[in-house]
């Protein structure tokens, strides 16, 4: 359903067209909510990173990313050239890595693709407090990459947030299963004019809708 549809069933339920407004904040409210009550495969959006030149250190801003809500993923890849072969670049003072830690050099038969190990900022020592590598940690408002050889693309998987703005949604919850969507949004008007039953009674129906939604969308893969 699209956003003005939502708001009209729930303006069917709460049998309140007066509260335009608190309507429409509320679907989308619901619609964030819903979206936030797990981690789904469908809100996953990978795209390309390519920094300024090769280096075991990366960094990513977070604002790369939009609508950034969570990250999954990390891998370096060498594009245009094959399976353990990433391109050979010069020893500049930029690209050497850090004082602590094992590193090597490019060419050292590293597989291609490998998946950096997403941590805490707390976990970045060994407990033989030497840096780790091939590991990524988010720091405030950045990525913070630290690679065992040379790397200058990564592929990056992070959840998303789904655009809820100027009456227009782009949730795929919101066409799959809007009842969710339209169970929660009913609630929270009838918690804000003060209906409390009506209020519990919504909140019970939305709760079966999220179960359904969890059940059919935690996984890609059916059994």
């Amino acid at each position: 359903m699209d956003f003005p549809t939502l708001v009209s069933n729930v303006y069917t339920l709460t049998n309140r067209p007066d509260r335009v407004n608190e309507t429409s904040a509320a679907v989308q409210a619901a619609i964030l909510w819903a979206h936030h009550s797990d981690f789904y495969y469908k809100d996953l959006v990978e795209v390309a990173a390519q920094f300024q030149a090769l280096a075991y250190l990366q960094q990513i801003p977070l604002s790369f990313f939009t609508n950034f809500r969570a990250l999954k993923y990390i891998r370096k890849y060498y594009p245009g050239t094959g399976p353990n072969n990433p391109p050979a670049q010069d020893q500049s003072p930029n690209n050497l890595p850090p004082l602590y830690g094992t590193y090597y050099d490019p060419g050292a038969n590293l597989p291609d693709g490998r998946f950096f190990k997403i941590i805490t900022p707390e976990e970045v020592l060994d407990s033989y407090q030497i840096n780790k590598i091939d590991v990524a940690y988010i720091a405030g408002q950045t990525i913070q990459i630290r690679s065992a050889d040379y790397f200058q693309y990564a592929l990056c998987g992070y959840y998303a947030h789904p655009t809820v703005s100027g009456g227009v949604t782009n949730s795929w919850i919101a066409n799959e299963h809007p009842w969710a969507i339209i169970y929660k949004a009913a609630s929270i008007v009838f918690k804000t004019i003060g209906f409390d039953e009506q209020n519990a009674q919504y909140q019970q129906l939305c709760a079966e809708e999220i179960g359904m939604l969890q059940q059919s969308n935690i996984q890609a893969v059916g059994y």
